[in-house]
């Protein structure tokens, strides 16, 4: 009687051992999954944040193409409006010369109209 049930209680114990032994078998390839996800999605925050980074570094570069073209383009500018205004200085001392020559040249008719009446009328 004692010996049965000694062995009823070790064949009990073996179950549970059995039982245990599956659970870290569980337990163990569980983990394994968790870590091998977790390597996974380490890689893809390296790879990320590496994108991100070159996104970065591009981004800086624009910046700095487009400063140098804006300071260009400030430079032609400012060189275009001092020309323009060069040359509008230049087309109002033409038209004020015509004016003036204009004027010069309505004396010289009237004085040679007026000499012309003078010589006919002697």
């Amino acid at each position: 009687d004692e010996l049965a049930r000694l062995q009823a209680e070790a064949e009990a114990e073996a179950q549970r051992l059995k039982e245990t032994r599956r659970g870290i078998k569980a337990v163990a390839g569980s983990t394994l999954g968790l870590e091998t996800e977790r390597a996974e999605l380490a890689h893809q925050v390296r790879a990320v944040t590496q994108r991100i980074g070159h996104c970065k570094e591009r981004l800086e570069r624009q910046k700095e193409q487009h400063a140098a073209k804006e300071e260009d383009a400030r430079a032609a500018l400012s060189l275009a409006e001092r020309q323009w205004g060069e040359l509008s200085e230049e087309r109002e001392r033409h038209e004020r010369q015509q004016d003036d020559s204009e004027l010069a040249l309505r004396e010289l008719r009237d004085k040679h109209l007026y000499a012309r009446m003078e010589h006919e009328a002697v």
